[in-house]
């Protein structure tokens, strides 16, 4: 017997644990939703406008209005892996992605530099490792993929500066 993992608008999730359902007012995710990769730890849901991203841990959600929210998740992960190693903390990361998405209402300009961006770090990374940038496991691979992308006007719209050198040993 299958079971079919179906998104409902309450709990009903069969094992009783809370980790593998939620639902909001206009929106639902289930436990099978959870993405592969770099970004398993993040789950991107699609609203009616706009989207989320959820910390399966319950420790932060993020509601994004004016970018979709794979768009949000993959801005997350080059965010997270241009930090330092040692300063890895999800906070100032989940700011900066919310303040994107604030400014994006105001600047349109901002939103196709980061959708042609991520278009182009998928690319690479699908030309390279067959597959997307978020599913990509190893970080050390995913930042060697951004210093090839050293002139992306994303980057460059962003603020950060990725290493110089593409090296993998980073």
């Amino acid at each position: 017997m299958t079971q079919q993992n179906t998104p409902t608008p309450y709990y009903t999730a069969p094992n009783n644990s809370f980790a593998n359902s939620f639902a909001g007012p206009s929106g639902c995710a289930t436990g099978g939703e959870r993405a592969a990769g770099a970004a398993r730890q993040v789950r991107s849901v699609a609203l009616p406008e706009g989207g989320m991203l959820l910390d399966p841990s319950g420790r932060w959600a993020l509601r994004v209005n004016n970018m979709t929210a794979e768009s949000a998740n993959v801005l997350l992960q080059i965010l997270r892996d241009l930090a330092p190693q040692a300063t890895q903390v999800d906070s100032a990361s989940i700011r900066s992605v919310a303040a994107y998405d604030e400014a994006i209402s105001k600047d349109p300009s901002l939103a196709r530099h980061i959708r042609d961006g991520i278009q182009t770090v998928d690319a690479l990374a699908h030309k390279l490792t067959k597959r997307r940038y978020v599913d990509v496991d190893e970080r050390t691979m995913r930042r060697t993929l951004l210093s090839q992308l050293a002139g992306l006007p994303l980057l460059d719209r962003l603020g950060v500066r990725p290493p110089a050198y593409a090296s993998a040993a980073i």
